[in-house]
Formats: structure tokens, sequence, C-alpha cells
């Protein structure tokens, strides 16, 4: 199609058209006329047909196609010039790496992603893999040593991310799915009949193995659908530093190792069951004092790529800025719990404010939580009457 008849359509209908034929890049980026010069040396019959799609407001399945923010006919001049001059015999070095380096500038290639926080190697991102929104957060939170519960509906990707921040972080991953059948031996091993004429041996569960290890990320998955006294058992490990394990006689309390990480994932927070999920128990004040909550909801983009529409364009998540006051952030964190505390205890609210809600906060903000998310967080799961009693 000429550049005439495709300057006759909107700027979003030629994108969509040219999400369908593969372009990828960040359309806000590159201008109208950009993307005419991008759809113009595409064959008459897939222009019009992805032109047609996106008049509708859809993109049509992407056809293979290198994934370049460079338009086609920018490639086709500078080759043409290329051509020209060394049928002019003009071309020298110099004319040659001027050329390259101006097709190389106009080539959007897509930066990996580095997070960093202070007291830890930072962790580069492939660009590429498709991550939940608070991927990031959830990333920054496990790599500070804090326990992450992540709560959410079914099926927002809470095990997926899990394993996604055990790869980035070069972690052994392992998973307990929860129950009130699973018994506190998953977690801590078994004395079993393997040994020279059925001597019983200790062998370790692969939590407990993780967890001495260390370089590990283990994921207590439905752990709001846990037995009572398997939570009691872990407990200690999240909070103290060590495991006790009674059937291992030669060595009964095994140390946490270092970079061995816990997380948690639940459909509640933690009150028991409801209308939709009617298996979950309660879980006790203790438990989740020892975990840090982050919500997860269902992720859009991906929902959109599923169904081949277009993504949507923001910023999953945002830490606080790099230059924001550290100290003073967390001095205003604690007086914003002792206030909290002091009116949960006037209104008699069966809510714990802790020591741990203090070192939650402290380690939160230190790996670039901003203040408000770190409230949110902390209440997270208190109704509206016990926030509006806290003035929160």
């Amino acid at each position: 199609m000429t550049p005439q008849q495709l300057d006759a359509y909107p700027k979003a209908t030629l994108i969509r058209a040219a999400r369908s034929l593969g372009w990828r890049g960040n359309e806000a980026q590159m201008s109208k006329s950009e993307f005419i010069d991008w759809l113009a040396p595409t064959p008459s019959d897939a222009c019009s047909n992805a032109l047609s799609a996106a008049a509708e407001g859809y993109t049509l399945t992407p056809a293979h196609k290198p994934a370049s923010a460079l338009p086609p006919a920018d490639a086709a001049s500078q080759m043409m010039q290329l051509i020209q001059a060394m049928a002019a015999g003009s071309l020298n070095e110099e004319r040659v790496q001027e050329m390259i380096q101006a097709a190389v500038a106009s080539i959007n290639v897509p930066s990996p992603v580095v997070i960093a926080i202070a007291g830890f190697e930072p962790v580069t991102l492939p660009d590429g893999e498709h991550r939940h929104p608070m991927f990031e957060k959830c990333l920054r939170l496990a790599q500070s040593g804090i326990n992450v519960l992540m709560v959410g509906p079914a099926g927002t990707g809470k095990t997926t991310l899990a394993k996604q921040i055990a790869d980035a972080l070069g972690l052994s991953f392992g998973a307990l799915h929860c129950s009130a059948g699973v018994s506190e031996s998953q977690l801590l091993g078994w004395l079993l009949p393997t040994g020279e004429s059925g001597r019983f041996e200790y062998q370790a569960a692969q939590f407990s193995d993780l967890y001495q290890r260390g370089d590990s990320l283990f994921l207590l998955d439905e752990i709001d659908a846990a037995d009572p006294n398997l939570l009691m058992v872990l407990n200690g490990a999240l909070a103290n530093g060590h495991l006790h394990v009674p059937q291992n006689i030669n060595e009964p309390t095994v140390a946490r190792g270092k970079r061995a990480y816990v997380m948690a994932a639940a459909n509640t927070f933690g009150h028991g069951a409801d209308m939709q999920y009617a298996g979950r128990t309660q879980l006790d004040a203790a438990t989740l004092d020892r975990f840090y909550i982050v919500h997860i909801g269902y992720d859009a983009n991906l929902e959109r790529l599923l169904t081949g529409r277009e993504s949507l364009s923001f910023r999953p998540w945002k830490p606080a800025p790099a230059d924001s006051d550290y100290r003073a952030d967390v001095i205003h964190l604690a007086d914003w719990l002792d206030a909290v505390r002091l009116k949960a205890s006037d209104s008699k609210l069966r809510r714990v404010i802790s020591t741990r809600a203090y070192t939650k906060a402290s380690q939160a903000r230190q790996a670039g939580i901003p203040c408000h998310e770190i409230k949110e967080d902390l209440l997270a799961g208190w109704t509206r009457d016990e926030l509006a009693k806290v003035a929160a």
C-alpha cells in the first residue's frame, strides 16, 4: 500500500496492524509517519487484512517476523545509499563506520532489567520473559530475607511467580502443596528402614534439605489449607533461624543455610473458609506475623497476550525513589506502627503488632518498597471497621 493510503488510518489502527505483522516495540517512541514507513513495504494483501482487523479494534495473530523497531523503509534506504556510494566510488572506511553507527543507533534493542538492593548482588533479568506485575516487588522482599506470603485469587500465577524468582536469583526450587492431610514429616523428614538389615535411617524432606543447604527458595503453596500442627513446626524455622528435627538423632537441630528463602501462597488472608474457598483454615496469628503479605491480582497483560490482544502500556510496579531518605522513612514507619498498636489495643482489636512488624517495615523499606505500600501491606486483610478504628 502507498504511504498516502496508509496516512488515511488513525495511528492506533496502524499500531494494531503493525503488531499483527510482527512489529514489537514501544509505540510511544514512534510517530505515525514511522509506522507508515514500516507498513508501506508489506505485501498489499497482508497489509489490507491487518488494517481491516485493526480498524475493527483487534489484532490478528502475529506472523513470524524479526522483532526490530527499525522500519524496513529505513533499512532499505540505508542499503540503497551504500550501493550508490559503492557505485560512485566514494565509499571509504569512515563513511562505512558512520553508516553502521547510524543503523545501530536506529535499532531499539531492549536493555536487560537490573534490580539492585543495597547490600545484595544486583539481579539482571533477561528481556523477553513475561513476568507478573508484582514480580519485582516480591523478588526484592525475598532477596532481603523476608518471608513473603502471596495472597490472591486462584489462577493468578503465584506458583509461577515464585519459580521465576528462584530462577532469577539462581536458587534451587522446592514446593509443598499444603492440605489438612500433610503431616510435619513433609517438612522434617522420615525414619525409614533403608539401612543394613532393615535399620531405620533418617531421610530428609525436601524442605529440611533445602533449608539447611541454602541457595534455595521453598514455596508453601495453599498454606491457608495446611494443618495447624504443620504450621507450628514451621514457625520456628521461619523466625528463629533453625529447624528442630527430632527424627535426625545425629543432628536434631538444623541451622538455616545462607540464602535459604521461604515463600508461601494463599487464596485468603488467613481468616478461614469463605463462600469461594470453603476448604481453608484460619491461620494462627503467630504464623501470619512471620510473613510479609503481598496481594497478587490477575495479570491483565498476560490475559491480553493469551487472547491475541494489544498489550496495555503501563509500568507494573515502581520502587521508592533511589534518592529518598531511608532513615527518615523508617522512623516515620516506626512512629506510625506505635500509633496503630496503641489504637488497636484501645479498641480491643484481635490483631498483633509485634516487634516483627517493625523489622518487616525496616527491611521492606531497605528493599525499596515505598512507605505507603508498606503501610497497606502490614494491614493487609484487616476489615474496614478495624482500619477505621486505627485511622489507617
